[in-house]
């Protein structure tokens, strides 16, 4: 790790670009896509580094991340439900909680899609990944 240390600033701002740009292209989506706001409580220097960039789709797409997903990928375009399970409701927490004690949580689950993210992602590929999830939207949704 401590090769990659000295990297890791030009790597963080590279993911806030990208963050940027997709935010940018995906204006004309009907979905709900990461802000870049600072975190609660947080200082002047703190700043989400865009680790994933998670879709969560909304309105008449609610319910199809599954099918989205899978169109991508025939499309070629790999892209993961990183958190496909609420935290209340993996085994660890079933005895406390159930189905519906946190709907937000549960929809974020069943609706939200990470697009491919890393530094060395050029904006080019960001274009094609959008363009590739409008055009199945478009076409299948």
């Amino acid at each position: 790790l401590s090769v990659k240390l000295p990297h890791l600033d030009r790597w963080n701002q590279q993911r806030r670009d990208l963050a940027t740009h997709y935010n940018t292209l995906l204006g004309v989506v009907s979905t709900e896509f990461p802000v870049r706001r600072p975190p609660l409580n947080a200082g002047v220097d703190s700043e989400s580094v865009f680790h994933h960039y998670i879709l969560r789709f909304q309105g008449h797409l609610a319910g199809q991340r599954d099918q989205i997903q899978a169109a991508l990928k025939v499309a070629g375009v790999e892209c993961l439900p990183y958190y496909p399970h609420p935290l209340h409701l993996q085994t660890l927490y079933q005895a406390d909680y159930q189905r519906g004690d946190f709907p937000e949580a549960e929809d974020c689950a069943q609706n939200s899609l990470a697009l491919p993210m890393f530094p060395e992602l050029t904006q080019k590929e960001q274009v094609q990944v959008v363009q590739t999830l409008t055009q199945v939207l478009r076409e299948q949704f």
